[in-house]
């Protein structure tokens, strides 16, 4: 079983994907979502997905999905934060 992100951290796969956008992508998001919550009042209800979303959105080839960002490489795969996911899949391949 593999926990998302990690045993020590609540979150979601986008809470891992997030790590791996480099930092000035990710302060900008950050900023534009805090901008939207001081003009709503609202707080951003998932910003997990929310934040990947943007981030998503400002790529070449804009679509949603993380696995088609995966697979467009708009990720960095390699990245640490992603190490418990990749032993975990690689594991699986080992068992099949």
């Amino acid at each position: 079983m593999l926990l998302l992100p990690d045993k020590d951290r609540s979150g979601m796969l986008e809470t891992l994907l997030w790590e791996t956008i480099p930092n000035g992508a990710r302060q900008y998001t950050d900023l534009f979502f805090s901008c939207v919550s001081e003009c709503s009042g609202e707080a951003v209800r998932n910003p997990h997905k929310a934040r990947t979303s943007a981030y998503l959105a400002t790529q070449r080839q804009p679509r949603l999905s993380v696995g088609y960002a995966a697979r467009r490489r708009y990720w960095d795969l390699n990245h640490p934060g992603l190490a418990e996911i990749r032993s975990f899949v690689r594991g699986l391949r080992a068992d099949s």
